[in-house]
């Protein structure tokens, strides 16, 4: 997301600690500051959400709010005075020290956005890195300490950036700082800070001449440069967050494979491993046996002999590192090495915190244009808990790890015991990044199938308008206005057996059923359930023929047209919108425990055949409900209740969730039936008659070449395994058949793998397609195994994975109105799977739908097509 930023400098200010409140003072810098000499200022950002928007003006604003701002943070100074203070060359020691004289201040620009972006700002999704750089001030002089500015966003919030230099405080100093000058703001109450700060230098011992070493090793080696990362391209800022029963699931998943003697796994280590690992895998890094390090801080003032107090106000802290093989981390045990890694390097703090600093400069020289990820902030900071009144801050970002390529970790602002991340990453990284931290995230059931049908009404049917065009339009007036048999051809007898209708309300244009499914046993836990319909408005007629054309389109501009459920024990919703003049979409939301796509199908075959006839006599097969008519191997039931729970297996069907990227593009494209035929003779025509021959059917070959296409897309053509998953119908493959009609789940998961590296070559058709015929066959002649479904779903998380959704076998649904002009699965968003129908112009042609970032939209056009034309 392009964040434009507009300022206006209202004005700058210096402001000073009361006159006479603090006598001339001069603070040395001891070999914890002077690690920090060369080191480019921190800058952060607090953004605060006014609760009474209309409210706050300008006006206001430099009225009130300032005057106390200023007020509040001079007081502060007071206290924090090194802060207002500069550095410079001792005249008695030509040593660096800290000296502050009255009338010493610190810069205060005000400023007011005049861009609309504030709520742009504060969302956790991917936007603009240069968005926030106005907002931040920098440090007048070189030797200048603090800068900080406000920004009014008018009618909607504040933001406070802080510029300062490293050599005078460390990430807790400088937290002390903020919440100190939030409380007095609020208070207005230079009493209630407690404690305070301590400036005595005499604490902090140097063993070794560690001052020295490290001023003449940055002399050397120019260690600015050391930390300071190549810029990226088309660079983008987001916030990720870990809940505290995410953080418990990452410690439940990595418990079993070590000896708990051996290594207890901190919820710092658990969470920087699993970030680790994402940014591993995003940046390419897990295919070679290189060395990646990960580089964090460990606050020291505990550590020393003698300890340090808590409010030493300064620096104090040691530079961990924690090194594994790239290679692993992106294997199978990625989150135990790197978080092993992690609690190793935290755990030989015990045996010296300061052992090996003569080393720490040299390291990060060493590691400068190498592999490493760099880590700001701490959990422990809580800097949700900076009120100046306001409330909790709406956001935090630390921006200066926009020069590092750095991530940030902090304390989530909605959980007690959640972790926040900040990341600046480029284009190119984003997909597989959230790709990999999606596939973690738990999610307490599994996610509902969503899909659309858009229905092109003919001239006769010209008189459906709006609704809300007519300025009468009345409860009377919806069955001029909308489909008239809709709610009342609804078979609501294939989802319940007890439909009660409620009484329509003209306000919302819905009709409510009610549905208790007394005979479905399997449910007992979800009832009762409820069937709800929606009527809508759309927008103009032509937003309609964009939906339904083929091009990609903003993934966004669906999601207004599929219902949610309701509440968590509905199975059911459903939802029509009117395009007048143009057409309808009627979309459901299907919770799947209660039915696979086969019997949805049946469903809405049997509602749109009782629309069109009007007479629920002419559905000639009715479902069939009898569960004995599923034969369930001992235990398989409960150990896939037990699976599920362990796994939280919701979350690893969401390989991407596809609605956090920036721009997703819906788009379809479509195999005619000569097109499978001339792909099917491609495969048999192969020139390595050598391989085993196999049944090459229209859905390997068309499943095969979208799979070929999508992973060439995504650059996943390196000698590495990738996987294909699909569900496949069970009814006649089980032991003892049981009927088409049966209305429920019945489907198997299966996979296929191959190498990235053969699918991307030039028999990659060929490959993909045998590969996706050999599971099919598999499943036909294994016996058992399904034990297995959930944990293999889990252990390919992390993996390079493709999915599938629909089939091209569920068609021909007619409310009257002609096949449908188009169909969407709505829910493929969530998954980064891609959709397979029948195509709608042509018998035996395919549809294949999918929504992927734009970066990928036009490499998998250019693959799809181009291969055509061979």
């Amino acid at each position: 997301m392009e964040v434009i930023q507009k300022l206006k400098v209202v004005e700058v200010l210096r402001v000073s600690p009361p006159s006479g409140s603090v006598p001339e003072t001069s603070l040395p810098l001891t070999f914890f500051d002077v690690f920090w000499m060369r080191i480019p200022p921190v800058q952060r950002l607090f953004f605060y959400e006014f609760s009474e928007s209309n409210t706050i003006t300008t006006a206001h604003f430099l009225q009130s709010l300032l005057p106390n701002l200023k007020h509040s943070l001079s007081l502060t100074l007071q206290l924090f005075y090194p802060l207002s203070a500069n550095l410079r060359l001792s005249p008695q020691t030509d040593e660096y020290e800290i000296h502050y004289v009255d009338g010493d201040s610190v810069s205060l620009t005000v400023a007011e956005s005049t861009a609309e972006i504030f709520h742009q700002l504060v969302a956790d999704k991917p936007k603009d890195t240069k968005g926030f750089h106005p907002l931040l001030p920098n440090l007048p002089t070189s030797s200048s300490l603090l800068a900080s500015q406000v920004t009014l966003f008018p009618k909607a919030g504040i933001s406070i950036g802080i510029c300062f230099h490293h050599v005078a405080a460390d990430g807790r100093s400088l937290t002390h700082f903020m919440k100190s000058w939030s409380s007095i703001n609020k208070t207005g109450d230079l009493s209630s800070i407690a404690p305070l700060p301590s400036y005595n230098r005499a604490v902090i011992k140097d063993p070794g001449a560690l001052k020295k070493m490290f001023t003449d090793q940055m002399a050397q080696i120019k260690f600015e440069k050391s930390v300071e990362r190549t810029r990226v391209d088309d660079p983008a800022r987001a916030t990720f967050v870990l809940t505290r029963c995410d953080i418990e699931r990452l410690r439940k998943r990595v418990t079993p494979r070590v000896d708990p003697d051996r290594i207890r796994f901190s919820t710092f280590a658990l969470a920087c491993g699993y970030v680790s690992v994402c940014l591993v895998k995003a940046r390419g890094h897990d295919v070679r046996d290189e060395v990646v390090c990960f580089s964090f801080w460990a606050d020291c003032r505990t550590r020393l002999n003698p300890p340090v107090p808590d409010t030493y106000f300064g620096n104090c802290i040691a530079s961990v590192f924690a090194e594994a093989n790239g290679r692993n981390l992106g294997g199978d045990e990625g989150l135990v090495t790197a978080a092993e890694a992690i609690g190793r390097a935290v755990e030989r703090l015990g045996d010296g915190v300061l052992r090996g600093a003569e080393n720490w400069i040299p390291k990060y020289a060493s590691m400068a244009n190498k592999r490493i990820i760099l880590v700001a902030g701490s959990p422990r900071f809580r800097v949700y808990e900076t009120d100046f009144g306001w409330g909790r801050p709406r956001k935090t970002e630390v921006v200066s790890i926009d020069r590092t390529e750095g991530v940030y970790i902090g304390d989530s602002r909605d959980e007690e015991g959640g972790i926040e991340f900040g990341l600046v990453m480029p284009r190119w990284e984003r997909p597989k990044w959230l790709r990999c931290w999606s596939s973690l995230q738990s999610l307490p059931h599994q996610a509902p199938l969503q899909k659309l049908l858009f229905l092109s009404l003919s001239s006769t049917s010209s008189g459906y308008n709006s609704p809300q065009s007519n300025a009468s339009s009345s409860t009377s007036s919806h069955t001029k206005t909308t489909p008239p048999t809709l709610t009342s051809s609804t078979p609501s007898s294939q989802i319940s057996n007890t439909p009660s209708p409620s009484p329509s309300k003209s306000s919302t244009h819905s009709a409510e059923t009610s549905l208790s499914p007394p005979k479905l046993a399997f449910l007992k836990s979800v009832t009762p359930t409820a069937t709800r319909s929606h009527y809508r408005s759309s927008s103009p007629p032509d937003d309609f023929h964009h939906l339904i054309s083929n091009q990609p389109k903003d993934a966004a501009k669906f999601h207004n047209l599929a219902p949610n459920l309701p509440d968590s024990s509905a199975l059911l919703s459903l939802q029509v919108t009117l395009f007048p003049n143009s057409g309808i979409c009627i979309g459901y939301c299907l919770h799947h425990a209660v039915a696979d796509g086969r019997s949805v199908t049946q469903f809405m075959k049997s509602w749109s055949s009782i629309n069109r006839a009007g007479d629920a006599s002419l559905i000639a097969t009715f479902p069939l409900y009898d569960r004995a008519l599923v034969k369930e191997p001992p235990g398989l039931k409960r150990t896939f209740m037990e699976q599920m729970e362990e796994y939280k297996f919701g979350k690893t069907t969401e390989q991407m969730d596809v609605r956090t990227l920036e721009s997703p593009l819906r788009a379809t494209f479509v195999l005619t039936r000569s097109d499978i035929e001339r792909l099917k003779q491609r495969v048999m025509d192969r020139p390595n008659p050598a391989q085993k021959p196999f049944r090459c059917s229209t859905f390997s070959v068309a499943c095969g070449y979208a799979w070929v296409c999508l992973i060439k897309a995504r650059r996943y053509v390196e000698d590495r395994t990738v996987y294909f998953s699909f569900a496949v119908d069970c009814r006649t493959r089980v032991d003892q058949p049981i009927p088409d009609l049966y209305f429920g789940n019945c489907i198997a998961g299966v996979f296929a793998n191959a190498s990235g590296r053969d699918l991307g070559g030039k028999d990659g058709l060929a490959t993909a397609s045998e590969a996706i015929s050999g599971a099919v066959e598999g499943l036909r002649l294994a016996r058992g195994g399904a034990d297995k479904w959930i944990p293999s779903y889990v252990a390919l998380a992390n993996e390079r994975i493709v999915t599938v959704a629909g089939s091209p076998r569920f068609r021909d649904t007619d409310f009257g109105w002609g096949r449908p002009r188009k169909t969407e699965v709505v829910s493929i968003d969530r998954t980064g799977a891609i959709y397979i129908g029948d195509c709608r112009d042509e018998e035996g042609g395919m549809e294949i739908g999918l929504v992927i970032p734009t970066s990928e939209m036009s490499a998998f056009s250019s693959f799809f097509n181009d291969g055509l034309k061979v």
